[in-house]
């Protein structure tokens, strides 16, 4: 059935459906009229997880263990605001220290260093920074004693090398290089002991006068306390205290330890001026009674070049 189109004065036009029924437009509302605003009532049956649920599904349990599991596992793999060494100093450290943890989180504000190649470790304060001229160094010495360049015809003289620089050093951030904490390695004769150099203090006043402050120069040396320990693998080393003074220039106050393994001579020294001794006293003791000598697969007949 055609749809039929009543035409009438004053009237509305209006369709009729094939089945008869009148076809109405939607009633537009006015600009002013506001949408429904809920009640009180809907709002206290407002169920967030079923919205969640109406666009997707929950995580199950085990994506969520999952998850958490990895964001715990991050937060203490970056000691994310010191939760882990918090967690590693519940014990006083003993157990991470051991473990040699805090080379990587600090404990108790302090980080270690470890050399495996020149065998030795020690800690420091966690905020101090390593030295990067010592590695310049290393890297420039190591170039020039193993050359990638074809070895020239003529034999050269071997140049003798008269003092050797620290395998290690660390120093605070922004410093000017005066207060610093460093270990020297160097070859010895074998069968070397420190015991050979008698007791402590004796054995530290030799080094005062044959290395620090020799007869007859412009500095200065006074040994202010000496002693010995046993590392922790066994070894006998000396430590000292002493100052050491350039007349109207500077004056620096010192914490030494010396030692002797796998014929190599270690000297630890933590340094800084006259004037900073008191804040930095706790932190020099604790390295230098950190100190340690351990084994090292280094093949000493490239000694010195290992370093």
């Amino acid at each position: 059935m055609m749809i039929r189109s009543i035409h009438s004065s004053g009237h509305h036009h209006q369709r009729k459906s094939r089945c008869g029924g009148p076809v109405t437009r939607p009633c537009q509302s006015s600009p002013n009229q506001h949408e429904d605003v809920p009640t009180e009532q809907q709002k206290e049956d407002f169920n967030a997880v079923e919205l969640i649920q109406y666009g997707g599904r929950l995580p199950d349990r085990r994506r969520l263990l999952v998850g958490g599991a990895s964001a715990a596992s991050i937060a203490l793999g970056g000691n994310l605001f010191g939760v882990t060494s918090g967690l590693l100093s519940l014990d006083g450290g003993s157990f991470a220290q051991h473990a040699r943890l805090d080379v990587l989180f600090p404990i108790k504000g302090y980080k270690r260093c470890v050399d495996y190649q020149n065998g030795f470790e020690f800690i420091y304060p966690k905020n101090w920074l390593a030295d990067q001229r010592l590695y310049r160094r290393y890297a420039e010495r190591i170039e020039r004693e193993r050359p990638l360049d074809m070895p020239p015809i003529r034999p050269q003289r071997k140049q003798r090398i008269e003092k050797y620089d620290p395998s290690a050093g660390f120093g605070p951030p922004n410093g000017n290089g005066e207060d610093n904490i460093s270990v020297v390695a160097a070859p010895i004769m074998p069968g070397f002991t420190i015991q050979g150099l008698g007791d402590p203090s004796t054995a530290a006043q030799s080094f005062l006068d044959s290395t620090i402050a020799p007869p007859g120069g412009d500095k200065t040396a006074v040994l202010r306390a000496a002693g010995s320990r046993t590392t922790r693998e066994g070894d006998v080393v000396y430590w000292f205290e002493f100052t050491v003074e350039k007349p109207a220039r500077w004056k620096r106050h010192n914490v030494a330890v010396i030692g002797s393994r796998d014929n190599a001579l270690y000297t630890f020294n933590a340094q800084c001026s006259e004037s900073h001794w008191e804040s930095l006293r706790e932190e020099y003791i604790a390295a230098a009674s950190s100190f340690n000598m351990i084994p090292t697969p280094a093949d000493r007949k490239d000694f010195p070049s290992s370093l």
